[in-house]
């Protein structure tokens, strides 16, 4: 964990997914591990996210056993080292994923609980329409619950007439340097840890995908494709495989690519440099003084000329190591693969693009790196609400019955980047349900620093929930 120790600033995101316990449990590891009595040892955290959305996933309590000693209980904000660590709040109030401001409004009533019944009915007599179906890519269903998703896809899986084509996952191990050249014992132990950790099951990439002509698939990672106009690929875009190609071909087409851009060609869409007129256009919107207006005129021309060939030849370059990068894995996957041939998917943008195996990794602290070399696809048809969180969807259709967690209702219909891409399925008007913590968390943060430090310090839930435990294993260890 020395990385830990060396850290100035640690970011962490989609904060209301770590639960108090966790971080009442990691704040005094980091004193230890920095040498410092300061909070946190000293490191400055950032952390970013939205209490609205889904909560930690709690573990169930087995009464009077060693499981109730950590539950994963409650929002982080409600832990004693929240209060420690003297975070100066921020309150976020751009939208960035939606622009219609009737859509944006009716989402905020969602996320504070209020106006239920008339947010519900609007969004439903809005959105209840049929979504069309473009380009063969259908609209996402989100469901509450894993069982739906499951038999969805796989319903639709078996439907297709295609034949199905199986990619299995290249999982590998990396031992830590500093453990891999100490002591065999703790080099035996961090392997033993590395090969079976978490990672292995909790990937977005699954150790085996099954995918077939006309699959509805989501891609699981960013692809450094050219990102002009539109044509960004991102994890969470949505696509149909239209085609499969050999390996062979994939290979050199690649290698083809990697010679364009060591020519300076790019292939198609690549960025070119402005021309010379361009240049002194930018330049001429600078702001000079009339006095010597020819010379600074000219400066501001070459100082706009060299940072564009700088971008460029930095674009170039990152575009080559991706490259270079997808060669090098697509090798490794096929010498062991077994020659499946590779999907070809086109995306709700119009791109359309052979998808080759990606790397996934963990870093695992004192034992190494988990790897998965697998193809960044998944069956798309439907999703879960818990595994949708964090990503904007194009086109989807929700099911509003059997939300069972707080946020789970807004979290899912804010997927949406706009009305006319959200469909509802079905409605259950107790679908939306909000925690009093969280809202009374938000009605603070509005209202300033000084009225959530006052929050912060009055609110006993902490000490309760303690207590509660201690009274719960009391009563286990008495029966």
């Amino acid at each position: 964990m020395c990385y830990l120790a060396c850290l100035q600033v640690l970011i962490v995101d989609e904060a209301s997914m770590m639960s108090a316990e966790f971080l009442q449990q990691v704040e005094p590891v980091l004193r230890e591990l920095r040498g410092k009595e300061k909070p946190a040892g000293g490191l400055q955290l950032i952390v970013c996210g939205d209490f609205s959305q889904l909560p930690p996933v709690s573990k169930k309590s087995d009464k009077g056993t060693s499981q109730d000693l950590f539950l994963n209980w409650g929002w982080a904000f409600q832990a004693p080292a929240w209060r420690a660590l003297d975070f100066t709040h921020v309150l976020l109030t751009k939208v960035f994923r939606q622009k219609d401001m009737q859509f944006v409004g009716l989402l905020e009533d969602v996320r504070h609980g209020r106006n239920i019944p008339t947010a519900l009915s609007t969004l439903t007599r809005l959105c209840k329409r049929p979504l069309a179906i473009e380009g063969g890519i259908r609209p996402t269903i989100l469901f509450s619950r894993n069982k739906d998703v499951d038999d969805t896809n796989t319903r639709e899986l078996a439907d297709l007439p295609a034949t199905a084509q199986e990619y299995k996952g290249l999982d590998s191990t990396e031992l830590d340097p500093v453990v891999a050249g100490g002591d065999p014992d703790d080099m035996a132990e961090a392997d033993i840890c590395l090969q079976y950790h978490a990672f292995f099951r909790d990937c977005l990439a699954t150790q085996t995908v099954t995918l077939k002509v006309g699959a509805q698939v989501m891609l699981l990672k960013n692809l450094n494709l050219d990102g002009s106009n539109g044509r960004q690929l991102v994890n969470g875009s949505r696509g149909v495989v239209i085609g499969m190609l050999s390996q062979a071909e994939v290979l050199k087409r690649l290698e083809q690519r990697k010679r364009d851009l060591a020519a300076g060609q790019g292939g198609a869409g690549a960025s070119q440099p402005h021309s010379a007129d361009w240049v002194e256009d930018v330049a001429l919107t600078v702001d000079i003084p009339e006095e010597n207006m020819q010379a600074a005129r000219c400066a501001a021309v070459r100082q706009v000329a060299e940072l564009w060939n700088a971008k460029h030849h930095g674009e170039k370059t990152q575009k080559q190591a991706a490259v270079a990068m997808q060669i090098e894995a697509l090798k490794r996957w096929a010498a062991v693969s077994g020659g499946v041939p590779l999907p070809i998917v086109r995306f709700t943008n119009g791109v359309e693009t052979e998808i080759v195996p990606t790397e996934f990794s963990a870093t695992v602290p004192c034992a190494g790196t988990c790897h998965r070399l697998q193809v960044p696809l998944k069956l798309a048809w439907a999703i879960t609400v818990h595994k949708s969180q964090g990503m904007s969807l194009d086109l989807m259709q929700v099911s509003l019955r059997g939300m069972f967690e707080r946020g789970q209702a807004y979290v899912a219909l804010s997927r949406a980047r706009s009305l006319e891409g959200l469909q509802i399925l079905d409605l259950d008007m107790n679908c939306v349900r909000t925690d009093p913590a969280v809202l009374a968390f938000y009605e603070a943060l509005r209202c300033g620093q000084a009225a959530v430090e006052a929050l912060l310090r009055d609110d006993k839930s902490w000490e309760r929930y303690q207590l509660n435990e201690l009274e719960t294993l009391w009563y286990g260890c008495t029966l």
